[in-house]
């Protein structure tokens, strides 16, 4: 409110049902868009079925629908998009983009006759010699579609596809194996080849440091967080980008008696399909901040990293470290050696009984090795509560629990320390 008087001069009223109203639509908008970024879709989709049957204005709701409908396509419910698609169409029976879109639908459903009618539809539509133009583009997508469908029927009638969700490829759990009492490593194999890739890309298609993480779809059935049966969680691998590259994924996850999406995987068969999204950046590197192409050179790296780390949450060690390594960042080899262990990580080493390993399930955490150039040691045995981090920019070292101790053995001299939690 404060804001909004020195903007404009008037104090709005906060107990206006109207402006609340409108407020409320404002965040689910901005909530919609975050999710639709980051492909969550029961996420994006909550709650937007309510909206368009509650909405009074024809306009507003149609284009509420259509949000809808572009959703559910998304997420692979095809029938649903197709309702809403259909009855887009009948209320602008003459726009070609509907024509168009409800074609791309039926596409992907295999309906070879109902396109054909769609073609005879846009003829009628387009039947002023002014609309040439687009109704030869009109019929080229139509055209395209009749293929897609064709091709989506004789797949369909050979044998059971799984539908494609935007954004995600197809797994199959490979094996589980038992970590701890509450945590399991979970392997995940893959031939899909809309997975993607983790290489972090600049827009001069230059390979860029970035750390990663995927979402997982739980097939849980109803839910609370939104209408398809699935729930989304986030989850960074503790396997390498070479790994993904081979279609094998290894995430690290801790098992929450309450946990909906770890009950689920904790009850699924060896073979059983997942659905895993295409990389998404966590973090820039050496930055360490969600998006550094607005910092200056200057502003990337830091005097000093200490990350502090717990359970599970060791997997965002593995994915800082690995930038230090060239046998697994992203640089092509000789661009970069790696250096030799730092005074610092000798002093932690000390202070920490002198235990120099790595905890990383998979074995890919690697912990410099002193007296050793290049790749660094990988030990699986290592107690989990001394796991080593090392960053190739600041030649920092820091072990992952005791950390009250550690810092004030080690960091006591230290003029300033800067912490970044993620």
């Amino acid at each position: 409110a404060a804001l909004v008087a020195a903007a404009t001069g008037a104090t709005p009223n906060l107990d206006d049902p109207a402006l609340r109203q409108r407020l409320k639509e404002a965040r689910q908008v901005r909530a919609r868009q975050q999710a639709r970024e980051e492909k969550r879709w029961n996420g994006a989709m909550q709650g937007l079925a309510e909206q368009v049957a509650a909405s009074a204005d024809e306009s507003k709701r149609l284009d509420l629908l259509l949000e809808l409908a572009e959703l559910e396509e998304a997420a692979g419910q095809w029938e649903a998009a197709l309702e809403h698609r259909r009855e887009l169409q009948a209320a602008s029976p003459d726009e070609p983009h509907e024509i168009m879109d409800l074609a791309t639908t039926l596409g992907k459903m295999g309906r070879v006759r109902e396109i054909d009618e769609l073609q005879r539809l846009a003829e009628r539509a387009l039947s002023d010699p002014e609309d040439k133009e687009l109704l030869e583009h009109a019929s080229r997508h139509i055209a395209d579609c009749r293929v897609d469908a064709a091709r989506s029927a004789s797949v369909g009638a050979a044998q059971e596809v799984e539908r494609p969700i935007d954004g995600y490829a197809l797994w199959r759990l490979a094996s589980a194996t038992p970590v701890s009492r509450h945590s399991a490593l979970y392997r995940f194999s893959s031939s899909d080849r809309t997975r993607g890739t983790p290489l972090g890309k600049s827009a001069g298609a230059e390979l860029r440091h970035v750390t990663w993480h995927v979402t997982m779809l739980a097939r849980v059935g109803p839910n609370a967080e939104g209408p398809l049966p699935w729930v989304e969680r986030d989850y960074t691998p503790v396997s390498t980008w070479m790994d993904w590259e081979k279609g094998r994924c290894d995430i690290l996850i801790k098992t929450y008696r309450p946990g909906v999406a770890t009950g689920w995987l904790r009850e699924l068969p060896l073979g059983s399909a997942v659905h895993l999204s295409q990389p998404m950046q966590t973090l820039d590197v050496p930055s360490l901040v969600p998006d550094s192409s607005a910092l200056d050179e200057a502003s990337l790296g830091h005097s000093g990293v200490l990350l502090l780390l717990a359970g599970t949450g060791i997997a965002v060690a593995a994915s800082v470290l690995r930038h230090a390594d060239p046998a697994s960042c992203f640089r092509p080899p000789g661009r970069s050696r790696r250096p030799a262990a730092p005074p610092l990580l000798q002093r932690m080493e000390r202070a920490g009984a002198g235990v120099a390993a790595a905890a990383g399930a998979a074995g890919n955490v690697h912990a410099p090795r002193r007296g050793r150039a290049g790749v660094g040691s990988a030990v699986r045995s290592a107690p989990p509560n001394r796991v080593p981090m090392w960053r190739e920019r600041d030649q920092l070292c820091c072990y992952v629990g005791r950390v009250v101790s550690l810092v004030r053995d080690v960091w006591k001299s230290e003029q300033s320390v800067r912490v970044r939690e993620c």
